[in-house]
């Protein structure tokens, strides 16, 4: 015999799973997805395992998201792309940010279609985003005196060289500008880029090639009125601060992904507004460590405390989620995420299954499924 308290709490739950069951099906309606695959061709090249490509609804600036050829189980020279698109929006697939041919589509969520794209190498002075998509000897796309790799920069060309080729290799002392209380250990990994001459207010974009490394993909710095700049360089390096500064953050639920140190050459403190760092998470690390995307942020160590900055997420695909963040000035930096409880409510497990279908999550359909167990249990 089945006890009252069975049943009533049986009873409980069947309005909730009605809720859900809409929640779920709206979120899943409100933005469907469809799909594309087949193989990459570059000029007469077949074999372009490691080529990026990116799908661009209505033809925006940036890709929605990106797949690397070869990668991820697919084929060699095989992709495989799922855009979030919704009914009638045009979908641009392009290489390495290059427009594959006829390759624009109008999105029918649920859709599962086969297209091989083909794209042409960019001839020398021609425009580029990616060294890998130049025709020229040695592949440099470049923005000035800097190497482009990060998809998103406009107004670099393809050259043989980039005059005093791409930025240079330094080494980071600490947190400058008061990072303090031990806040910069010897650096690892770094890279410097040039800021050049910058006269009064502007914004200058400075852009990073060792981003596996040291997460950052670019820089926007704003300057004030009476800036006065020449020779002007931005290092962002790889640190391990004192256990005193480390132990301040790192600590319950919270995990760090990266310390970064911030140094500049040849710029002031009054110079600077602010500056907009861009940088990115692996998909991989925040799985591993169980951390919620949407609490990534980046902090500043300063006065020897650490202080949270404004961050923001601007993107994200199968490997990495982009996020901006806007700071003062530079010192020691942390990348931080909160893990997820082990129990999820319902307004996180439906933002996780949605993010699944968006082609977003860092979970796979057994560990979603998994995670609906447990909310359950």
């Amino acid at each position: 015999m089945v006890s009252a308290s069975v049943i009533s709490k049986k009873s409980s739950i069947i309005p909730f799973l009605f809720l859900f069951a809409l929640l779920f099906a709206a979120a899943v309606h409100a933005q469907g997805a469809a799909t594309w695959s087949g193989n990459v061709t570059i000029g007469t090249n077949t074999s372009t395992d490691g080529a990026v490509v990116g799908a661009y609804i209505n033809n925006v600036a940036q890709p929605n998201i990106t797949k690397t050829t070869g990668a991820q189980g697919f084929a060699s020279s095989g992709y495989a792309i799922t855009p979030a698109c919704t009914g009638g929006q045009t979908v641009f697939l392009k290489v390495w940010g290059i427009n594959a041919t006829t390759a624009n589509f109008s999105c029918v969520p649920g859709s599962f279609d086969t297209f091989n794209l083909s794209v042409s190498l960019v001839a020398n002075d021609g425009a580029c985003t990616y060294s890998s998509a130049c025709s020229t000897a040695g592949n440099k796309c470049c923005s000035g005196t800097t190497e482009i790799n990060d998809g998103t920069t406009t107004g670099a060309t393809c050259k043989s060289t980039c005059a005093a080729a791409a930025a240079s290799t330094d080494t980071a002392q600490g947190g400058g500008g008061g990072g303090g209380g031990g806040g910069g250990g010897a650096a690892q990994v770094s890279e410097s880029a040039d800021v050049g001459t910058v006269s009064g207010s502007a914004t200058t974009s400075i852009s990073y090639t060792k981003t596996a490394d040291i997460a950052v993909q670019n820089i926007e710095l704003t300057t004030t009125s009476t800036a006065s700049i020449k020779n002007g360089k931005v290092t962002v390096a790889e640190t391990t601060p004192g256990s005193d500064v480390s132990a301040k953050i790192a600590q319950g639920s919270t995990k760090v992904y990266k310390y970064l140190s911030l140094t500049k050459v040849n710029i002031k403190p009054e110079d600077i507004d602010k500056a907009t760092i861009k940088f990115e998470v692996t998909v991989q690390w925040l799985k591993d460590n169980k951390v919620d995307p949407a609490t990534v942020k980046l902090n500043r160590y300063i006065s020897d405390q650490w202080i949270a900055l404004p961050t923001k997420k601007v993107s994200s695909d199968a490997d990495k989620y982009v996020y901006e963040a806007e700071t003062a000035g530079f010192s020691t930096f942390a990348i931080s995420g909160e893990q997820l409880p082990e129990k999820l409510d319902a307004f996180q497990l439906i933002d996780v299954i949605r993010d699944f279908y968006a082609g977003t999550s860092s979970y796979s359909a057994f560990e979603i499924i998994d995670l609906v167990r447990n909310f359950y249990s």
